[in-house]
């Protein structure tokens, strides 16, 4: 089976018809989170060590996207 192409049952599940529609809504939804993380990050310079746990979260979204840029799923 061709590892990018998502099961049928999960598309369905989460309410999509196509992988394309799938893959669209999860990287709008990582760019969200991305472009909230960047928002909070500005607006929390001023704290000694507020954006430890930005710099964190900034990781794992760059983990997530080089993982779905790959065409991995459910890894």
């Amino acid at each position: 089976m061709n590892e990018d192409r998502i099961p049928k049952w999960v598309l369905r599940f989460q309410g999509f018809k196509t992988t394309s529609q799938f893959k669209a809504a999860k990287r709008r939804q990582l760019k969200n989170i991305r472009n909230a993380a960047e928002r909070w990050r500005r607006g929390c310079a001023w704290a000694p060590n507020g954006c430890d746990h930005f710099l964190a979260l900034e990781r794992t979204l760059n983990a997530i996207e080089k993982d779905q840029s790959v065409g991995k799923w459910g890894r």
